[in-house]
């Protein structure tokens, strides 16, 4: 399903969303096209790739956050919100501004990556899996922060376990 909708115009998250790649776990890439959208994310292209490698689920806000939703709305102002939706169909400017609008009306939770986003540019921008392992292994033992020491190794051991090498 996500290789569809990670295609649509209207995509909307909401606090119940979640997107997961399990096939990952397995060691076969994203199906269905989602690896393409993925490694093509127009703002975080890294993380992407990230979501792509290992398969990491996102759930709620962090759709919204990763781009891979335009839209968040809360499940609360989800009562009605078909009704309106359904009186606008086929005026897309109009949808636009609907969703935008609820989007605004949301409480967001922050991103739940966010103190890992530099890292995982700097890790997964690589152009091979060799400079992704070797970018992961100096995060592991040079990045100032314990915790992002510690993501880089997890990631590692994920990629070695899971990926397409393994």
């Amino acid at each position: 399903g996500a290789s569809i909708f990670l295609q649509s115009q209207f995509v909307v998250a909401s606090d119940s969303a979640s997107i997961e790649w399990p096939e990952v776990s397995y060691g076969l890439i994203p199906a269905g096209g989602a690896s393409f959208l993925l490694s093509k994310m127009p703002r975080q292209p890294a993380l992407g790739k990230y979501l792509g490698m290992t398969g990491k689920k996102l759930e709620g806000a962090d759709v919204f956050h990763a781009g891979l939703s335009r839209y968040f709305v809360d499940s609360k102002h989800f009562s009605g919100l078909k009704d309106e939706l359904m009186q606008q169909r086929q005026k897309f400017p109009l949808l636009d501004s609907l969703l935008r609008e609820k989007t605004n009306a949301s409480v967001i939770a922050p991103f739940s990556l966010q103190e890992y986003t530099q890292a995982i540019e700097e890790a997964f921008s690589a152009n091979s899996l060799e400079e992704i392992y070797a970018n992961l292994e100096r995060l592991s033992t040079e990045h100032h922060s314990l915790k992002v020491r510690q993501w880089s190794e997890e990631c590692r051991e994920k990629l070695k376990s899971s990926s397409q090498t393994s």
